[in-house]
């Protein structure tokens, strides 16, 4: 094996490791994406729950 082809075999490795790296923090991200989306549509349903109760109360109170 020459020195040339021992640089490509290092570049190649390092290439590799990049795209691997990447890849592992693309799924990470998906994950923490998909917690917030979770996270979020709770809260929202939270929040429609208490102005529909809000609601049921005037309603019930204007009676």
């Amino acid at each position: 094996m020459s020195k040339d082809d021992a640089g490509f075999v290092i570049m190649d490795v390092i290439l590799l490791t990049v795209l691997l790296l990447s890849l592992l923090a693309m799924i990470k991200y998906s994950f923490l994406a998909y917690d917030d989306a979770v996270n979020m549509e709770h809260h929202f349903m939270e929040e429609l729950a208490l102005r529909e109760y809000k609601d049921r109360l005037e309603m019930e109170a204007d009676r």
